[in-house]
This record gives C-alpha cells, sequence and structure tokens, in this order.
C-alpha cells in the first residue's frame, strides 16, 4: 500500500513543478504585453 502513495506524491510534485513553471511564464509574458517596453 505504500508505493501507490509514492507514486502519487511524485505525481503532485511534478504537477505543482509544472503548474508553478507555467505561471512564472504566464506572468512574465503579460507583464511585458503590459509595459510593452516602456520601462526601458
Amino acid at each position: 500500500m505504500t508505493e501507490p502513495i509514492i507514486f502519487l506524491g511524485c505525481l503532485l510534485m511534478t504537477a505543482e513543478k509544472n503548474y508553478w513553471a507555467i505561471k512564472l511564464q504566464f506572468t512574465r509574458r503579460t507583464r511585458i504585453k503590459r509595459e510593452g517596453g516602456t520601462h526601458r
């Protein structure tokens, strides 16, 4: 019964990493769009 728990934990960790990476990319993209290169 310990194997599925470990498998779920690994899935959650990878999903969290992917979520944060996508969120960072999305915020960076929207920030660039919003500023439009005015702060250079």
